[in-house]
């Protein structure tokens, strides 16, 4: 039988597992603060785009695939609560807590997920239009250039296209490894 202390330590315990420090450190994107004060999902001539706006009235947009149309209930009633109200700048904390707001760790899936995306996606982009930077800018830049010379790989694995034919992924290649050493194949 467990005594009320060792509940105490396992759930302690449990907490320590599940905490990350932050990784982007968006924070460094400007000293105010940027309240998300709206978030919605519009259908513009058969493209879904999720519209984000903070309280100054700034815009963030971002599209979303077809499944949105039928993940609508979910995506309204489960992640933009969690989005709205808070600060873009805590966005890593914002999509770590949207699991376990409103008990949504019961929906674990990639329909769950995929609105955590669009969600996300158009934060990212209220956040870029609020400070003047790019959304690749806020995720750090060429990052991977960076942290490949600093464990010496010899590699990288990237995937581009998905199931895309080869004609329409093939000129994103060059794109995507023009940061890349000469020396990573």
């Amino acid at each position: 039988m467990l005594m009320a202390k060792e509940v105490f330590m396992l759930e302690s315990n449990y907490s320590d597992q599940h905490y990350w420090e932050p990784f982007l450190n968006l924070e460094s994107a400007g000293p105010t603060p940027i309240a998300i004060r709206s978030m919605g999902l519009y259908c513009y001539r058969g493209t879904y785009l999720v519209r984000s706006e903070s309280t100054d009235g700034t815009v963030g947009i971002a599209t979303a695939n077809r499944r949105c149309s039928v993940l609508y209930p979910m995506f309204k009633e489960l992640i933009i609560p969690a989005f709205v109200g808070r600060d873009a700048r805590d966005l890593e904390e914002i999509v770590k807590d949207v699991y376990t707001f409103r008990n949504n760790y019961k929906y674990q899936g990639t329909a769950f997920w995929n609105c955590v995306a669009y969600a996300e996606a158009s934060a990212f982009d209220l956040l870029g239009q609020a400070t003047g930077k790019s959304v690749g800018q806020l995720l750090g830049g060429a990052w991977i250039g960076k942290r490949l010379a600093e464990t010496s790989a010899q590699a990288v694995k990237m995937k581009i296209g998905g199931r895309k034919s080869p004609s329409t992924w093939t000129p994103m290649v060059p794109i995507t490894t023009a940061g890349l050493s000469k020396s990573v194949g």
